[in-house]
């Protein structure tokens, strides 16, 4: 208090003195000695109960300042945008996130008209939204699209309400920049894979579970003679009953049932319609078939005419592209051309005692049993697809067919083998592209979705990065910002017999702590100190491995993509054991995946932080609720002391007056 000022409470006991003696002179009346002493003391106690009452309201007082000053900074640092607008649409108040959407400093925002900012194409949007604001008396909701100099077009979702005097409403946005990027980019996606689809070579149907056709391309019609509309919708069941011949029915049925089975289909090949049609499906991610249908008609009638032929005609054997073998009847190679042993990475000389079994992985003895029957009973074998071993260990895929025939009174096996290479990885390329884009449009809806969590979404991400990368094992994890903890949000089963030190009581997850020195240790931490994705298919030479902790499955292969927000590390992805090696295409695909799952904890933290913000809120309005009513109680106390002592002093005049 400064000098010479008096406080309140002198004040006020000035103004009851003066009242007091304005009082004394109107009356005559004479009070006794005691009746002035008790009096007196009523006052006493009166002027003391007023000094704690005007104390208690200093210190309201201070408290409401208080909270005016953390709403004022709650406002103005809030994540999302609030304007303030008059009818007209002139800014009137904005925060600190507004101004930023709008590319300018707060003073010279105030009293500009919001529509200059909004663009041309979505103005009308914006002008009627206002005006439902301020009719309806009711929450409005729009998107439109700013348009801010030297920077892209920034789209805003907007809801608002008018204010209870009805001549300003406020305004809540939020940039939704991104969302309409990513949905712009799963257009484009969906445009391509349309234009792919549409112009393949090959007949495809897209079958659903239970083989109902739900799509198939121009190339299907061209090769079955059956249009479009005759099939969509129709059972594949029921239409191969339609239109496939009695003698080839039975193999065709036998090839859906096993489709709907969900065994492997490599190849099958049926006669249709005077063609040679090869069969080949798969089962996708969300449990549909894409069916491919290939006209091989040309090429089987060159290869049987080649096959038929009893003219060894070496030189054509020798130049030939296609790679050609001639085995006995157990398998022992007796012949093949140079285009052959390319592909097995062996010469004529190399492979004396050699046998067709030593160049075929076990994992084909199933296989190549039923081509051996199909080759005995019929004379002939395949088409159907399989890998070779070539002489360095690496697998080749091929495809191949052959027949018996005869030179100089003794049966052979005349075999073709076509290295796929090049097509098998044109194939994984698309079908893992396709799979992709498929995994990113599930996951946009949860993204987007006020109800999921972080969990829901790390399952989902957990999913398809095992189906993508074919990994037995798997965990998704975020950095907890408090202590730099790493907590698997959902993981495969990674501890013998479920038994782990790091495993939490609840045994909802994994937690690992930094080392002392602040970095994350082991193998699984080296992504996460540099902040770069890394493989390796040798786990227990490559330098970030301290040996497999005790009761941990044997890892063999490990890749860990770090999840990275605005530079800041806030997450990993990590997958071990799958039944190939790792290569550089899944890290990508698994980056394109920690991408998502960085706008999901933006997104969470987000809500979290809207969430407390609502929380602080609350507690202000409650404060301030609670300040009013005890206003309201210190007016009526006062009141009814004055009523009781019978003075008409009017408290209620020194109650009124504004704070200075």
């Amino acid at each position: 208090m400064k000098k010479g000022k008096k406080s309140e409470s002198e004040i006020l006991r000035q103004k009851a003195e003066e009242l007091l003696k304005k009082k004394q002179r109107k009356t005559d009346v004479q009070l006794s000695e005691t009746q002035t002493l008790k009096l007196i003391h009523e006052l006493e106690v009166c002027q003391i109960e007023l000094e704690l009452q005007n104390e208690e309201l200093t210190l309201a007082k201070s408290n409401l300042q208080k909270s005016s000053e953390k709403y004022t900074e709650l406002y103005d640092f809030a994540p999302s945008g609030y304007f303030t607008l008059s009818k007209e649409g002139k800014i009137i108040e904005l925060n600190l996130m507004a101004s930023r959407l709008l590319g300018k400093d707060h003073s010279s925002l105030v009293g500009n008209m919001f529509q200059f900012f909004v663009s041309e194409s979505t103005k009308p949007v914006f002008n009627e939204f206002l005006t439902k604001v301020f009719s309806s008396k009711q929450k409005e909701s729009c998107e439109i699209i700013l348009t801010i100099p030297n920077k892209s077009p920034v789209y805003v979702y907007m809801s608002g309400i008018i204010n209870k005097s009805e001549n300003h409403c406020f305004i809540t946005s939020f940039d939704i920049s991104h969302r309409k990027y990513l949905e712009e980019e799963i257009k484009i996606n969906e445009e391509k894979f349309r234009s792919i689809f549409e112009g393949a070579v090959d007949g495809i149907l897209y079958l659903s579970k239970n083989l109902t056709v739900l799509e198939v391309n121009r190339a299907f019609s061209q090769i079955t003679r059956i249009q479009k509309e005759d099939v969509i919708g129709k059972s594949g069941f029921n239409l191969a009953k339609k239109y496939v011949d009695l003698e080839q029915l039975p193999r065709l049925l036998k090839i859906l049932k096993e489709i709907v089975s969900n065994k492997p289909i490599v190849l099958y090949e049926i006669y249709y319609n005077d063609k040679v049609i090869e069969i080949r499906s798969s089962k996708q991610v969300n449990g549909n078939h894409i069916t491919i249908l290939r006209d091989v008609t040309a090429q089987k009638q060159a290869i049987d005419h080649l096959l038929e032929s009893q003219v060894y005609n070496q030189s054509l054997f020798d130049t030939l592209p296609l790679g050609l073998a001639i085995t006995t009847m157990d398998g022992t190679l007796v012949d093949f051309n140079p285009a052959y042993g390319q592909i097995i990475g062996r010469t004529i000389e190399g492979c004396k005692k050699l046998t067709y079994w030593d160049i075929t992985p076990n994992e084909y003895n199933e296989k190549e049993k039923q081509q051996l029957e199909s080759l005995n009973k019929t004379g002939k074998y395949g088409p159907y697809e399989k890998e070779y071993i070539h002489k360095d260990g690496h697998l080749v895929p091929v495809s191949l067919q052959g027949k018996i025939i005869e030179r100089d009174g003794t049966k052979y096996i005349w075999s073709s083998a076509e290295d796929i290479t090049k097509r098998k990885r044109i194939e994984n390329d698309f079908r893992q592209k396709a799979e992709l884009d498929m995994a990113l449009a599930q996951l946009y809806l949860p993204l987007i979705s006020p109800i999921s969590n972080i969990s829901d979404i790390a399952l989902i991400i957990k999913t398809y990065a095992q189906q993508l990368t074919k990994s037995r094992h798997c965990y998704v994890a975020t950095i907890d910002p408090l202590n730099g903890d790493l907590l698997a949000h959902t993981l495969t089963e990674m501890m013998k017999d479920g038994q782990c030190a790091v495993i939490r009581e609840e045994k909802k997850g994994m937690s690992f702590s930094k080392g002392k020195d602040g970095s994350y240790g082991r193998l699984w931490g080296h992504s996460l100190n540099t902040k770069k994705a890394f493989y390796t298919n040798d786990v227990k030479n490559h330098h970030a491995s301290k040996g497999i902790p005790e009761g941990h499955i044997n890892i063999e292969k490990f890749l860990s993509v770090p999840v990275i927000l605005d530079q800041e590390l806030v997450g990993q992805i990590g997958l071990a054991n799958p039944k190939k090696d790792y290569t550089e295409k899944d890290i990508i695909v698994i980056t394109r995946l920690a991408e998502f799952f960085a706008m999901a904890i933006r997104k969470q933290q987000f809500l979290d932080d809207l969430k407390a913000r609502s929380k602080e809120l609350e507690l202000f309005n409650s404060a301030m609720l609670d300040r009013e009513m005890r206003i309201i109680e210190l007016k009526e106390e006062v009141n009814n002391l004055c009523k009781e002592l019978n003075k008409p002093i009017r408290f209620p005049a020194i109650w009124d007056q504004k704070d200075d």
